[in-house]
C-alpha cells in the first residue's frame, strides 16, 4: 500500500497538471518588518539589536548606546517546522563589523522562534555549540511592518472581477477571480474553465499585502491552496503554494482587471 501523503501528493499533481497553481510562506509574511530588542553585552553594556524581515531576507544589526552599527549579518531565512517547534533557517550568511564589512560566513543556523502578537521570542544556538556564543533567548517587540491585528487597508483596489494567469513550472492556466467587498471584509471565489467556481476560505488584505486561502477537494483528500500577493500598478501578483506540500508544488500568479 502506498502511503496516504503520497497518494495526496499525486492527486495534488494531476489536478495541477490540468488546473494549474515560490515566494515567502504564511509563516514567514507573519514575521514581515522590523523587531527591536535589547542585550547585555560580556563587558556589560547594553546595545540594542534589530531584526528586519524582508521577503526571504534576514538582516539583524547590533546598536551602541549612540546608535552606532557595532555589529551587522544577514541572510537568507525560511521559516519551517521543525517538531513541535517553529523555527528559522538562516543560510548564506554573511557578517561583519558593518554592512560594508560583511564577508561570508561558513555557519548555517537554525533559530527556535515563538510569535505572540507583535513580540516575537528567538532562542538561538540551541542548534550546535559554537565557540564563545551560548544558547540564549532574547525577546523582540515590532517596531515597523505588518502588526499582528493590523487594520485591513480599504479593499477597493483588490475587490472586482480578474482574469488570473496561474503558472507552475512551464504549464500556465487561465482563470478569472471575484473578490467581494462587505464593509471591509473580503470574500472571493476562483472560477475555473474545467472545474467551475470554488470558494476561497479566507480573503484578508492587510497593509498592502494579499492572503487567501482556498480549500479543494482531491481524489476524496481535503487540501488548501494558498495565495499571497500585492497590488501595484493596479495589477495583482504573488505566489501559491499547497499547505503542507511547499516543497512539492510551488507557483507564481498575476491578475488583471
Amino acid at each position: 500500500m502506498f502511503p496516504i501523503k503520497s497518494l495526496i501528493v499525486a492527486a495534488v499533481a494531476v489536478t495541477l497538471a490540468s488546473n494549474g497553481f515560490s515566494a515567502e510562506s504564511p509563516a514567514l509574511a507573519k514575521l514581515q518588518g522590523k523587531w527591536s530588542g535589547k542585550r547585555t553585552t560580556r563587558e556589560g553594556q547594553e546595545v540594542t539589536t534589530t531584526v528586519e524581515i524582508k521577503g526571504e531576507k534576514l538582516i539583524f544589526q547590533m546598536l551602541s548606546s549612540d546608535k552606532e552599527v557595532r555589529f551587522f549579518a544577514k541572510g537568507d531565512v525560511k521559516a519551517e517546522k521543525l517538531g513541535p517547534f517553529n523555527v528559522l533557517k538562516l543560510t548564506a550568511l554573511e557578517a561583519g563589523g558593518s554592512a560594508n564589512d560583511a564577508r561570508a560566513v561558513d555557519d548555517d543556523r537554525t533559530t527556535i522562534y515563538v510569535l505572540s502578537g507583535d513580540t516575537l521570542t528567538l532562542g538561538s544556538n540551541f542548534d550546535k555549540e559554537r565557540e564563545n556564543q551560548k544558547p540564549n533567548v532574547e525577546v523582540y517587540q515590532r517596531v515597523e511592518g505588518p502588526a499582528a491585528a493590523a487594520t485591513p487597508a480599504p479593499a477597493g483596489g483588490v475587490a472586482g472581477k480578474w482574469k488570473v494567469t496561474v503558472k507552475l513550472g512551464e504549464d500556465d492556466r487561465e482563470y478569472e477571480m471575484n473578490l467581494a467587498d462587505a464593509g471591509g471584509k473580503l470574500s472571493g471565489v476562483l472560477i475555473s474553465p474545467r472545474s467551475g467556481e470554488h470558494k476561497f476560505k479566507t480573503v484578508t488584505y492587510t497593509n498592502g499585502k494579499l492572503f487567501m486561502e482556498l480549500p479543494r477537494t482531491i481524489e476524496e483528500n481535503e487540501v488548501t491552496f494558498v495565495y499571497t500577493g500585492e497590488l501595484k500598478g493596479g495589477e495583482l501578483a504573488g505566489d501559491v503554494i499547497v499547505k503542507g506540500f511547499e516543497d512539492q508544488f510551488k507557483g507564481t500568479w498575476t491578475a488583471k482587471k
